[in-house]
């Protein structure tokens, strides 16, 4: 059993626990750190070793009937709802049966509107992992070598040390993108970039890095907006067509769109459920999260059978290996 996704204080994660028979996913519209139930997972995690979740360990239980499970679950997210922690909707399957689907609070607090089945969640982060499965594809077909660097594919990008391998495991050194961005947003706080505009900007401030290619690991955005331009110079393509034909549709999952900013979300997507950030751990107040280009999908029609292949879909192990940093 493992852990797929976990709680880095951010909106919309999706996350699934999955052992040799079961599965549990829930897609969240609410993520507050430790008041989250990814903390408390996390948490029992650490307690109780071997165990995926809490709900993973009542799934597994010998003995306990589907109605009493299925009231437990419901009886867990709709504690967690009434004080504030969830918001989203919830699926659990069973070998590759569904015994348990619900969906809790609210797409939009100002407006009440409810979260439903066909409400649309970002997958915020969790974006990430497809943006590395369409690079580590490449590079199985010989398309790319993860140890090559960047300017070899994108000659305007200032820094000849970094490899693909450093940006796949945020080991690049790179500034945060806010630093190349925040005079730009000051002068247009309404203003929305595009990966190509990143380059250009990057281009013309070579800010220099926090430390040298490979010296140590920090997280952050800036290394895959790289990526995502990788994968369209090598493809010819644009990203979200590109993962749509050779990812998802493959897969069998469905996946909205790739977008970013709150009015173009709303506008084309009206069940789009509004992602909130608790301000601070003490307080009970919830405020709208900052929108940025992630993947938009639908729980309702998720086939959970293919959960399971979407963690290593058409990626071999030496791939995969390749996202991890050098010792």
């Amino acid at each position: 059993m493992s852990l797929i996704s976990k709680c880095c204080g951010i909106n919309n994660k999706r996350m699934h626990c999955h052992s040799k028979n079961s599965i549990f996913i829930f897609y969240s519209a609410l993520c507050c750190r430790t008041c989250s139930p990814h903390w408390f997972i996390a948490k029992f995690l650490q307690m109780k070793k071997g165990l995926c979740c809490i709900v993973g360990l009542l799934l597994l239980v010998q003995g306990i009937h589907a109605q009493p499970r299925q009231q437990l679950i419901s009886n867990y997210f709709s504690t967690l709802t009434s004080t504030g922690r969830f918001n989203g909707g919830v699926l659990v399957a069973e070998k590759g049966k569904i015994l348990y689907e619900n969906q809790f609070g609210y797409a939009d607090l100002s407006t009440k509107q409810p979260i439903s089945f066909s409400s649309r969640f970002s997958l915020a982060s969790v974006s990430k992992t497809i943006v590395a499965t369409a690079i580590l594809q490449l590079s199985q077909q010989g398309r790319l070598q993860v140890n090559e660097p960047v300017q070899k594919y994108l000659p305007a990008f200032p820094y000849p040390g970094i490899c693909i391998r450093h940006l796949l495991s945020h080991t690049s050194g790179l500034p945060p993108y806010n630093t190349y961005f925040a005079p730009l947003l000051e002068a247009d706080s309404s203003a929305v970039f595009t990966n190509a505009d990143f380059l250009r900007v990057v281009a013309a401030n070579k800010a220099p890095l926090l430390y040298q290619p490979g010296e140590k690991e920090n997280y952050d955005n800036v290394n895959y907006i790289v990526l995502a331009l990788l994968v369209e110079k090598i493809t010819g393509r644009n990203y979200d067509a590109y993962i749509q034909e050779k990812i998802m549709k493959p897969a069998g999952i469905s996946m909205q769109a790739v977008v970013a900013g709150d009015q173009l979300t709303k506008t084309i997507y009206p069940n789009y459920a509004q992602p909130y950030l608790q301000p601070s751990l003490y307080s009970e107040s919830m405020v709208k999260a900052a929108q940025v280009p992630f993947i938009v999908f639908l729980l309702e029609g998720l086939p959970v059978l293919r959960l399971r292949a979407i963690r290593g879909y058409r990626v071999g192990p030496v791939q995969i290996c390749q996202c991890l940093p050098q010792q």
